[in-house]
């Protein structure tokens, strides 16, 4: 009873933020211009520092996780992409085909799985979810592309090469800078510590206080079937991929619950970016954003009782 009382104050930890961004969105007061603003200063500044501190002060236990958890990233996002490809054939229109695959392929897992495996698992969590992610942008360009070729054939532009590059370059930097630190026992100034840590830390505040600004509760009442097809997907058939991996690749209790509670994450908020290269149904990928997201406030409590006790 105590560790099941533990789990739900962690995740009334992530639902609280949420709750404050969707209070904010709905008395109008932030909304998605200034969500957007959000995330690039998370993604662009707090997330490399972040990573920076949790790498330089992970344990030697926590480092040899990091490829492991990679292997993870690439093989649950191999596997969802076939899972949505298989449920994009109950679709007949090409633009709610790719937004179906697109959404069953890419979950939330750096804004919600961040959150949540911090809040259940603490620190040595994070740290596992920042190596299970590292390799987001290559693999969503990557996999994301190949949806807009299997369903629509062309795309509207080049391959956004230097964008995934310049956002993808500070955390992965930030993790190789880490790295050498924390294994030639090299110790950040404190000066400088003190500076740019607060910094760090506003990450998964910020990152869950975005989600919730980001929801637009009206999209439910567009596309809501084939969001539902989507939800029960990435909800049902997601934790499960992940217990699968888990079972394969973790080699640390803390890794073996972070790959299933990564693999029950709603759908991506970034998801709606590949609609600028490839025709995509944007009130379907919105619907189904807001409906998992929603739907996994739910389902994630239950997949942490059953995977952190």
């Amino acid at each position: 009873m105590e560790q099941m009382a533990g789990v739900i104050a962690s995740i009334g930890r992530v639902l609280v933020p949420i709750g404050l961004g969707l209070f904010l969105r709905s008395v109008r007061l932030f909304g998605d211009a200034e969500g957007a603003v959000i995330r690039k200063f998370v993604v662009r500044f707090t997330v490399p520092l972040f990573v920076f501190f949790s790498v330089r002060e992970a344990q030697p236990d926590s480092l040899a996780s990091i490829g492991p958890m990679m292997g993870a990233f690439l093989l649950m996002t191999a596997a969802l992409f076939l899972v949505g490809w298989a449920a994009a054939r109950a679709l007949v229109e090409p633009a709610q085909r790719t937004a179906v695959h697109a959404c069953i392929t890419f979950g939330n897992y750096g804004w919600m799985g961040l959150g949540v495996a911090q809040a259940l698992l603490g620190g040595p969590g994070s740290q596992r979810v920042v190596y299970f992610f590292l390799l987001w942008w290559p693999a969503f360009y990557a996999f994301g592309l190949t949806i807009g070729f299997l369903h629509v054939g062309r795309r509207k532009g080049g391959v956004p090469a230097g964008n995934a590059v310049a956002i993808a370059a500070p955390p992965i930097l930030a993790l190789v800078l880490g790295l050498g630190l924390n294994v030639g026992g090299v110790d950040v100034p404190a000066p400088l510590s003190a500076i740019l840590r607060p910094f760090g830390d506003m990450t998964v505040p910020l990152i869950l206080l975005s989600v919730g600004m980001t929801l637009d509760l009206g999209a439910l009442r567009r596309e809501l079937r084939p969001a539902l097809l989507v939800s029960a997907a990435t909800l049902i058939v997601g934790p499960l991929i992940g217990w699968g991996l888990a079972l394969l690749l973790a080699g640390d209790p803390v890794s073996f619950r972070v790959m299933v509670l990564e693999g029950a994450m709603p759908v991506a908020t970034l998801t709606p970016l590949l609609e600028e290269n490839y025709a995509m149904d944007k009130d379907l990928v919105s619907t189904a954003i807001v409906l998992s997201t929603a739907a996994s406030l739910v389902t994630i409590p239950v997949v942490a009782a059953l995977t952190v006790l």
